[in-house]
């Protein structure tokens, strides 16, 4: 049988390993990190010209929010400009690719979840240099590549993530714990995404289909108070937490983050559903977490 190589990008982060752990059969699969491409200095970036991967899965990026804000030098270098190297790289190879991307391109002022082809108006840095990446995805591959746009992703392993944050800070008896409750969007497990982007990583590697634009976020919506408050009843369930602690909603302006985030970004998965089948039906967010924390191991 013919192995199939897939790199992967940023493998510091909580989607490549979700990624890794679900290597299917037939792929040979090597993740970079840091080490090996270094993102934040694009212009020095030296990329490899044989022993090549049939595709190449960007999860790498600058995350940090807030950070991004406070650097938007290392934010736009990151999502943008190396971003664009890797594209080029992806192009001049025939290599196709496969990037991440964010439910922050979008403003927040929509009544309804967002559609691929809404238009985006991103308000942070972070979001802006999203934008830029994606863009150049778009221009040098076109139908050779794929996006996905996701939201508000978690997983239960080591890293930080409102997921473990909550359950530190609930464990240390920490109270109250100030959850903003104006800000709405959908609780995504990186588990139940990773199945998703194996599944379109199979059509972009059989060429059995082009690339596209999608959304795909677990389902239902949530604020992120109702998500720390679903979180705490789980683990209460589940022994995780012996204690409540008090939860005390308040407003995004009262938290005061130094970046602006939309108050509302519940993406519409529809479009990947009718591409890839039930393989791609988002489980609802509630469900997913609950998978989650059942896997994790217990609280330190």
């Amino acid at each position: 049988m013919h192995m199939q190589t897939v790199w992967i990008t940023g493998a510091q982060g909580q989607m490549a390993r979700a990624l890794y752990q679900q290597t299917p059969p037939g792929c040979a699969v090597r993740c970079f990190g840091r080490q090996q491409w270094d993102l934040s200095q694009p212009a020095k970036l030296e990329l490899p010209r044989q022993n090549l991967p049939q595709l190449l899965i960007h999860t790498a990026a600058m995350t940090d929010v807030d950070g991004a804000e406070k650097d938007p030098h290392l934010a736009f270098a990151l999502n943008g400009t190396a971003t664009e190297r890797l594209a080029q790289w992806c192009a001049d190879y025939g290599i196709a690719m496969l990037a991440l991307s964010t439910d922050y391109l979008f403003d927040g002022q929509a009544t309804r979840p967002y559609r691929p082809d809404d238009r985006v108006n991103p308000l942070s840095v972070y979001g802006r240099s999203k934008q830029v990446g994606e863009q150049a995805i778009q221009e040098i591959l076109g139908d050779q590549a794929a996006i996905i746009r996701t939201a508000w992703l978690y997983d239960g392993g080591s890293g930080r993530n409102f997921l473990t944050t909550m359950l530190r800070l609930m464990g240390q008896g920490t109270t109250p714990l100030r959850i903003v409750e104006d800000q709405w969007g959908a609780p995504t497990a990186c588990d139940a995404l990773a199945r998703v982007v194996w599944a379109l990583a199979q059509q972009l590697l059989d060429q059995a289909h082009g690339g596209g634009l999608y959304h795909w976020s677990c389902q239902g919506q949530s604020s992120w108070f109702e998500f720390a408050q679903t979180i705490q009843q789980i683990a209460l369930e589940m022994g995780l937490l012996q204690h409540p602690v008090e939860l005390q909603p308040i407003s995004a302006v009262q938290y005061g983050a130094p970046a602006p985030r939309p108050a509302y970004s519940v993406l519409d998965s529809t479009l990947l559903v009718q591409r890839l089948g039930t393989v791609a039906q988002p489980p609802p967010w509630q469900q997913a977490l609950r998978a989650v924390m059942q896997a994790m191991p217990p609280l330190k």
